[in-house]
């Protein structure tokens, strides 16, 4: 299970941050090559604590980037920020 995943990358050895970590747990279900997500990882690093584009979350920001489909990515942001902001 992803969720799964992205947790023990957010707390394993690499000390992933959020935005790296959903990135490379999410990547399968989003039809992306995990072996080449885990190449732009690095770039991610800088995208925590509010410095994604925007400055939104890197994880909100980590998200959208998978999705890449409009629709869906208006209906992630609005449960993301529904469970955030609870």
């Amino acid at each position: 299970m992803a969720e799964k995943e992205a947790v023990e990358y957010f707390h394993g050895k690499k000390k992933y941050n959020y935005d790296q970590a959903i990135l490379i747990a999410f990547t399968e279900n989003c039809g992306m090559d995990k072996d080449k997500v885990k190449n732009i990882v690095e770039e991610y690093r800088s995208k925590v604590g509010g410095h994604a584009e925007g400055g939104q979350c890197g994880a909100l920001y980590a998200g959208k980037e998978l999705i890449n489909d409009p629709e869906k990515t208006k209906m992630y942001e609005n449960e993301f920020l529904k469970t955030v902001l609870i």
